[in-house]
């Protein structure tokens, strides 16, 4: 589960009725790392984790409304960590998602 933001960067580009729009994406929040975590919903910092973000896709609308959605990001965990300074980057919370789907545009 995730609670981030993020802002994308991405020219629109037009071909008849389709309008496609690669994109850089950037953001940050906070993400639980198990499914377990859920049976409690706080804030507590011992189950929410920051995490930052960055990435990249694909936007396909191939009707004025509707289209396809790729994505790919590699998400950074970052927090209290056993380093001298006590923060930095985690470890084992980094890792590469990637995803696709109905884009649904209004």
């Amino acid at each position: 589960m995730t609670f981030t933001a993020s802002g994308i960067i991405g020219p629109w580009f037009k071909a008849g009725s389709m309008r496609i729009r690669p994109y850089a994406i950037i953001g940050g929040g906070l993400m639980r790392s198990t499914i377990e975590e859920f049976a409690t919903v706080n804030w507590k910092s011992s189950q929410n984790k920051g995490v930052v973000d960055a990435g990249g896709g694909l936007l396909w609308l191939f009707t004025r409304n509707v289209g396809l959605r790729v994505d790919a990001r590699y998400r950074m965990g970052v927090g209290e960590n056993d380093s001298d300074d006590g923060w930095g980057m985690l470890d084992k919370w980094n890792f590469l998602r990637f995803s696709a789907g109905l884009a649904l545009a209004f």
